[in-house]
């Protein structure tokens, strides 16, 4: 039976839409565009000049969509750390260790796109806060083998040691089962 004419739950066909061989994300083809240099916020002059450099990106990833953290990267991957880390840090001064956290700092992403946050937030960790980065863990869950590989190449390119982050090419379902 085709896609279209087998009975399914409607989950299992957008799971085939997106995941399976053919489907969106599986293509080796960039899904989440990625632009060749940050965008040089202090250069721009309002909100018109900011819009036309948004139209412009927008017009580059006609094959895919942009996402928060590849428009304003490095800082919203840097935003994001600092939360990370003042919540880790907060946590450990309620358990009175102050500046000794519990346990290493561990952070989860699913759908991890290029791996564009990854390799931010976790430059800037080893820049900012070397003692958490030399034990932190960095997970990327992603299904789609071809953003899997996309998030390897973009944390390696970044100079980003090899073991702080891991890339589960998985669901997040089969990835939340393993325990």
């Amino acid at each position: 039976l085709t896609m279209a004419t087998r009975r399914r739950l409607m989950r299992e066909f957008v799971h085939d839409c997106l995941y399976a061989r053919s489907g969106y994300f599986s293509s080796p083809s960039e899904r989440v565009y990625h632009p060749p240099a940050p965008v040089r916020f202090g250069a721009l002059i309002g909100e018109a000049d900011w819009r036309r450099t948004q139209a412009e990106l927008v017009s580059r990833a006609s094959a895919g969509f942009l996402t928060p953290v590849e428009y304003f990267q490095p800082w919203y991957a840097r935003a994001l750390g600092r939360y990370v880390v003042g919540e880790h840090l907060r946590e450990a001064a309620r358990a009175g260790l102050e500046g000794a956290p519990a346990h290493p700092l561990r952070i989860v992403e699913m759908g991890g796109g290029n791996g564009t946050c990854a390799a931010g937030l976790l430059g800037w960790l080893r820049d900012e806060y070397p003692s958490l980065y030399d034990s932190c863990s960095y997970e990327l869950v992603e299904i789609s083998p071809a953003m899997a590989e996309r998030q390897s190449h973009r944390l390696r390119e970044a100079g980003i040691d090899t073991d702080r982050y891991v890339v589960h090419n998985t669901s997040a379902i089969d990835w939340a089962r393993r325990g």
